[in-house]
């Protein structure tokens, strides 16, 4: 009898073992990823592979990389303007070579790469995070330390905004009042009782016009959570 549970029991066991093996529990991270992440870009041109959204894509080498200084909308809360954000990189990026500039702060959390990108035009180079903004497909994010390009890129909001282009041309709800809520390296925009405000107010200020609230300290986005 004692001998028919021990094999059960063996059976079982090698079950299990069978099973973490085919779902890959003993094989560790995935070397693809973990490669992906520790490509660190120097101050060069790469040819770029794969845009992801907005405001981030994979150059031919698998390196990830982040737009810094702005934000498009995310698939997820805005997928409309995501859609147009991502459809207007791929046809401006998508297989070209760009020269990448690394910004003060070169990689994030996430292992990608932050970086300001540049393309080339009959009238010179163009830095490609102010002309997202400047199209009206993201909106100028001020995140220290990466602010080296902040007064071009807030220009181009401006721009965006009195020309009414892309995001700016389909105006949401309207609130009686904004709030921009800082930390100690950026600033987002809310609506009044957005669960994300928080309910200590000490380091937000508050607003009447939507255009001043998202232009506020370099850049404030709107929260994803209530889309002001």
């Amino acid at each position: 009898m004692k001998s028919r549970v021990n094999i059960k029991k063996a059976l079982i066991g090698i079950l299990i073992v069978a099973f973490l093996a085919a779902t890959g529990y003993f094989a560790g991270p995935n070397p693809t990823t973990r490669s992906r992440q520790n490509i660190r870009l120097a101050q060069e041109t790469y040819t770029i592979q794969y845009i992801t959204d907005g405001d981030s894509l994979r150059f031919s080498n698998g390196a990830e990389v982040r737009l810094v200084g702005i934000d498009a909308p995310d698939f997820n809360s805005d997928p409309e303007n995501a859609k147009r954000a991502r459809s207007f990189l791929v046809k401006m990026l998508k297989g070209k070579s760009v020269l990448v500039m690394p910004a003060a702060e070169p990689m994030d959390k996430y292992g990608r790469n932050l970086a300001y990108l540049y393309i080339e035009s009959p009238k010179g180079k163009n830095l490609v995070n102010a002309l997202v903004v400047r199209t009206g497909h993201a909106y100028a994010w001020h995140y220290k330390p990466n602010t080296e390009h902040s007064a071009e890129i807030m220009k181009a909001q401006i721009e965006a905004q009195r020309e009414r282009r892309g995001i700016w041309g389909k105006i949401p709800r309207k609130s009686s009042e904004y709030f921009v809520q800082r930390n100690g390296r950026f600033s987002i925009t809310h609506r009044p009782g957005c669960k994300k405000l928080g309910k200590k107010r000490n380091n937000t200020v508050r607003f009447k016009n939507r255009n001043e609230a998202l232009n506020a300290f370099g850049g404030s986005p709107p929260c994803r959570h209530c889309l002001p």
